[in-house]
């Protein structure tokens, strides 16, 4: 299939029947799920995805179970055994896939090449425990800590210059930098939204790191799994705790405010903060209307029914009292029928107008609006069924971060417009 965050069958240049199965999060939040995806891209190797949720966010089948009694992501199932454990897995796929049309991403074994890369996978993990003791303890000395660590890092990619900037000098990504993207983009979304630091983007301070990103981003087996910051620090604390806020940073509140969309409106900001803090989006922001309106009118109805829950059954009960589950997920959540269901549908098609005509808002647009909805309370239920459905645009999962941020700027708009008391 075309890549994609939904594909569900990968065959690369062939016809025959995959022998692996990768069980995988839907929405690729799972940062080990990203790591294996990546490799498997990478070494082209044909193989079939069944999605499975995170705890966080949904109930696992007991299917999935009966196969993996832990319920661990990632897994694979290789010629009918299953396997968990994302760097066992990788290492195990690596040698069992070989050859010509499967290039290797870890250093045979014995050699000083295999003893370096394990030292760096070890730097890896500390990293990860210098960022955890940051970003989410924020004990005494622990920036310092965390900016040594990345320090090193940045240090280990200097090797290769810019014809190849990943690790241990290599012009192809492998097993090491595999480990290390998916939590590198966890630190840039995190550190500036809960510490006021910007990592990525910061060439002057990080050259290498950033280099190492801009590589990735030209690579399709990473664009599979890219995420924005929004969606990376909601999809945090479920999985690790909330951030500790570091008020006295000077720039904390301002990245604070951009990440969490304080420009979602329109006209669109195209110098916005949130757009500086992330940037190597630019191939895709001069269609990002088109896919935004694509993913909208492609899967209308279910998109409707979907931002209806508030004026349905169950929102909030999956959450409630339970920091270990995501906020923004509702799996118990009933759509609303009805009126209110009518009126969801008659906002998304304005919002849907609104992106076929290149974001440009017209008087139409709101005349129509205002004729569909005009009672106030009924303004009022379509307004927060439309926050619901913005604050839940996933990406990978839905769309491109630039598409995202087009389709939550247009439904902030409606938002803004429902809101206003109607003369």
């Amino acid at each position: 299939g075309t890549l994609n965050a939904k594909c569900k069958l990968r065959l690369f240049d062939t016809e025959k029947e995959p022998r692996l199965i990768l069980y995988r999060d839907p929405s690729y939040w799972c940062p080990y799920c990203a790591k294996l995806s990546m490799q498997l891209e990478e070494k082209r190797i044909p193989y079939k995805i069944e999605m499975v949720p995170m705890r966080s966010y949904g109930i696992k089948s007991q299917d999935f179970l009966n196969k993996v009694p832990g319920g661990f992501l990632p897994a694979i199932e290789l010629d009918g055994n299953v396997y968990t454990e994302s760097l066992d897995i990788m290492v195990m796929v690596d040698d069992t896939f070989n050859g010509p049309e499967h290039r290797r991403t870890l250093p045979p074994r014995g050699t000083p090449e295999f003893e370096e890369a394990r030292q760096l996978l070890g730097l890896e993990r500390q990293l990860f425990r210098s960022w955890c003791d940051f970003v989410f303890r924020g004990s005494l000395g622990s920036k310092r800590a965390f900016e040594r660590d990345l320090h090193v890092v940045e240090k280990e990619l200097e090797r290769g210059g810019k014809d190849k900037p990943f690790f241990m000098g290599q012009s192809d990504p492998g097993i090491v930098d595999m480990q290390y993207f998916s939590h590198l983009e966890r630190i840039f979304a995190s550190v500036a939204y809960w510490k006021g630091e910007c990592i990525r983007g910061d060439y002057k301070k990080y050259p290498n790191i950033n280099a190492f990103f801009d590589a990735l981003e030209k690579r399709p087996s990473y664009a599979l799994t890219r995420s924005d910051f929004y969606t990376t620090i909601t999809d945090i604390p479920p999985q690790y705790g909330n951030g500790v806020f570091d008020r006295m940073a000077p720039k904390q509140h301002s990245y604070e405010k951009a990440i969490s969309g304080a420009e979602w409106t329109l006209p669109m900001n195209p110098d916005a903060l949130e757009v500086k803090l992330q940037p190597g989006w630019e191939e895709f922001e001069p269609n990002a209307h088109i896919e935004a309106l694509f993913r909208l009118v492609n899967n209308f109805s279910a998109v409707a029914k979907f931002a209806s829950r508030p004026a349905g059954e169950g929102v909030g009960r999956w959450g409630t009292f339970r920091p270990d589950r995501s906020a923004l997920a509702d799996p118990e959540a009933k759509p609303a029928k009805g009126q209110a269901l009518s009126d969801v549908e008659a906002a998304l098609s304005i919002v849907a107008h609104i992106l076929a005509d290149k974001l440009e808002i017209k008087a139409e647009h709101a005349v129509t609006l205002d004729e569909i909805i005009s009672d106030a309370k009924r303004r009022a239920t379509t307004a927060s069924c439309l926050i619901y459905l913005r604050d839940r645009i996933g990406v990978p999962r839905d769309m491109s971060y630039p598409a995202a941020r087009a389709l939550r700027c247009t439904l902030g708009w409606t938002v803004e417009h429902l809101q206003k008391k109607k003369i």
